[in-house]
């Protein structure tokens, strides 16, 4: 196919631990302008998973650059599978099915409910489900409540979408287009797709939308105490707007029993394991140098309840010398 062999070519022009030289951003860019509206016209392979992506679709070129990029979620979730192997695990803002796929990359069999609320992407999503595996697809966003509401959207050139419900406050941000859209609690889900099932797992990629909704959904974490990764981006707007700050959401999970959160710096890089008691400060620290970031610099963070210290142990020791053999082996390259 003479589409995936131009894909193919264009993804040479990057290389692991560098950006494409001038060639490579103008036929990359160009690339992606001509492509834009043309579906899942080609494949990618995810550590094995093969995975229709459209050709414009930033991630590819992401993991062409660092190929661990995102790739701490399959670990995480590989090491949920291994202690609760008949659990249910929540991929919220599921895009096109890259997080399963990570997941899937890692040898993890647990069904995984994938919801993604963009129509474009959702389709996608479903046309990947073969090469998944025992995920369910579910077309919503996820809220704080149920209800039917109009909202705008804003997909990026590099495939996210930005929803805002209350757009005028977000002034000239708020570009895109105005759809109806239905929001489901986290409680609706499980109830409809995973009413007799454990769910020990529960990932959010909603792009600022992660916090009000898990801090939302805490009567439902009470219950299952699952393992949160979650995409952690932190504005004053986005705390003015929603009402709740991640000082909240920290404070109820210490409440509920939650001990230990790993971090890692955009998507990549391990940084460290911290305490929730006491580790304050540091917590502190970090999340006052991701705030007012415009989603250039932020972090993945993975939240374990004490019942899980074993997890967090080992993932912690895990992610500590997988960072190290990295880097050892970039700097041996």
């Amino acid at each position: 196919m003479i589409l995936q062999r131009v894909y193919n070519n264009i993804l040479q022009f990057y290389r692991q631990g560098e950006q494409p030289g001038t060639m490579g951003r103008v036929a990359s860019k160009l690339f992606r302008l001509a492509t834009k509206n043309a579906g899942a016209s080609v494949v990618y392979s995810v550590d094995g998973i093969l995975l229709g992506v459209p050709p414009s679709h930033g991630t590819p070129f992401l993991w062409c650059v660092n190929k661990d990029y995102s790739k701490s979620l399959g670990r995480i979730a590989a090491a949920c599978s291994r202690k609760y192997p008949n659990s249910v695990l929540i991929d919220i803002g599921a895009n096109i099915g890259d997080s399963a796929a990570i997941i899937r990359s890692q040898g993890v069999k647990n069904t995984i409910i994938s919801v993604e609320g963009v129509q474009k992407f959702f389709d996608i999503l479903q046309s990947n489900i073969p090469q998944l595996g025992n995920t369910i697809p579910v077309k919503a966003f996820i809220g704080t409540s149920h209800s039917h509401t109009y909202v705008k959207i804003r997909v990026t050139d590099a495939g996210n979408a930005h929803i805002y419900e209350d757009a005028e406050d977000y002034g000239t941000e708020k570009t895109g287009l105005d759809t109806r859209a239905e929001f489901i609690t986290i409680t609706d889900l499980a109830k409809r797709y995973a009413s007799d099932d454990e769910v020990k797992l529960i990932k959010t990629d909603i792009e600022c939308y992660d916090i009000p909704v898990l801090n939302g959904s805490l009567d439902f974490i009470s219950r299952h105490l699952p393992v949160i990764f979650l995409e952690l981006h932190i504005r004053d707007i986005d705390e003015k707007v929603k009402g709740v700050s991640w000082k909240d959401m920290w404070s109820n999970l210490k409440r509920l029993g939650y001990s230990k959160a790993l971090y890692w710096y955009n998507s990549c890089d391990f940084l460290c394991m911290l305490d929730l008691d006491t580790d304050e400060s540091v917590i502190d620290d970090i999340h006052g140098y991701l705030r007012n970031r415009a989603g250039l610099i932020y972090a993945d963070v993975c939240l374990i309840h004490k019942n899980d210290d074993d997890l967090a142990d080992a993932a912690y020791k895990l992610e500590k010398q997988h960072a190290i053999d990295l880097r050892s082996a970039f700097g041996e390259a």
